[in-house]
């Protein structure tokens, strides 16, 4: 996307945004540091270096809290120190294991409907990232930053997040008829990335960010986005067929990410259900059936995107596969459905149906819709003239401009 339309579009969403107050709760997340040190001196033992001065544990402690605040940013998430009581999430450093893991979630409470998990870091298992060839300044700094990572990614689990979020980036093309892309790594500069996405040790010791996906299903988790993407019910009435789909209208999203709209859908599969959206020339969307992983049922989705004739299949999806090329490369993630940005080459109203693998199979799902607008720039000047009507667009709320 061109960076001037894109600062332009910037200002105008605070703009709109500053006129829109919401009602929704903050969650607080409780950092605890409990047992911290007496963890980090074993970590050190380990290493084989001298444990860290009180002083080194201080800034060790504010590096690691800046950065989960700075991956969360722009969220309404409220990180403290001290209890803050009533329901909220924890993030735990002080904890013992037996394994050699960096990390464990209670669960993936997608949508953050318990808003109560604890996400565990196991601070002596991370001896690796305390190289005692290197200098001091560069063991805290790639130990902070190590911690930090785990910690946001294990609150990303209590918060509805999966590791194959980290994959979800909007500018990536489809390269097969599945949807599937290679990521050249791409996936790895991400806080849900994992060993199995094939994030090494000195990923980790690096800032990430979370992806596109991730920042779409955080406005889906309940308390964590100012601006909220509602759920929208499955209808009651029939909808087996093109003829009688049930109509998404997509919610723009603030965050900051190539993902301009989403929708998510809460239903209940029995037979196939067929859904419309509008879409624009250069649309790229993304389709995801939530079934096995979160309910748990019997429920083997498959995922069919139709040409506007509501007939031609354009793109069809069984089993999410992901590994660390790319995804639907390798062995299957989960038995849901889902597929990665469909190039769409002119607009008009397309279909989604969501059927199943195996007969006779029903069960609950949740769908996730989101669609990266890539159109064509405006020549300069055009960029100019819209400018110069910033002001009269502050004056009436509309949504977000889809060339954003």
């Amino acid at each position: 996307m061109n960076f001037s339309l894109r600062i332009f579009c910037v200002a105008v969403s605070l703009i709109v945004s500053l006129q829109t107050t919401s009602s929704l709760a903050q969650i607080n997340v409780f950092v605890d540091w409990a047992d911290f040190e007496a963890r980090l001196n074993e970590a050190t033992a380990s290493a084989g270096v001298a444990n860290f001065t009180a002083g080194e544990v201080v800034t060790i402690k504010s590096n690691v809290f800046n950065d989960i605040t700075s991956h969360y940013g722009g969220f309404s998430l409220n990180f403290t120190e001290t209890n803050p009581g009533g329901d909220y999430e924890t993030i735990v450093f002080g904890l013992t294991t037996t394994g050699s893991g960096y990390g464990r979630a209670d669960s993936i409470d997608f949508r953050n409907l318990l808003k109560t998990g604890t996400g565990r870091v196991f601070t002596a298992n991370f001896d690796d990232f305390i190289e005692s060839s290197d200098a001091r300044s560069v063991q805290i700094a790639e130990l902070s930053t190590s911690l930090a990572g785990t910690a946001s990614h294990e609150l990303g689990h209590n918060l509805g997040l999966q590791h194959f979020d980290a994959y979800g980036i909007a500018s990536f093309s489809a390269t097969d008829f599945n949807g599937g892309y290679t990521t050249g790594d791409a996936q790895n500069a991400h806080v849900m990335a994992t060993g199995f996405t094939g994030l090494t040790e000195s990923g980790r010791e690096v800032y990430r960010t979370f992806s596109d996906l991730s920042g779409v299903k955080l406005h889906m988790a309940e308390g964590v986005s100012p601006n909220p993407i509602t759920v929208t019910s499955e209808v009651g009435s029939s909808h087996s067929s093109a003829a009688t789909a049930q109509h998404l209208d997509l919610t723009s999203v603030a965050f900051a990410s190539e993902y301009d709209d989403a929708e998510l859908l809460e239903g209940f599969f029995s037979g196939s259900d067929y859904y419309s959206v509008d879409l624009e020339a250069g649309d790229k969307i993304l389709i995801e059936v939530l079934s096995e992983i979160i309910y748990s049922n019997d429920f083997d989705s498959l995922l069919r995107f139709y040409d506007t004739d509501g007939t031609t299949v354009m793109f069809e999806n069984d089993d999410l596969e992901v590994n660390s090329s790319g995804v639907n490369n390798g062995g299957p993630y989960s038995m849901d459905a889902m597929l990665w940005n469909l190039p769409v080459d002119a607009a008009g109203r397309y279909f989604i149906e969501v059927d199943s693998f195996g007969s006779g199979d029903s069960g609950n799902y949740d769908m996730v819709v989101a669609v990266a607008r890539f159109q064509a720039i405006p020549e300069p000047s055009a960029i100019l003239f819209l400018s110069a009507v910033l002001g009269s667009a502050a004056m009436r709320r509309r949504r977000r401009s889809s060339s954003c």
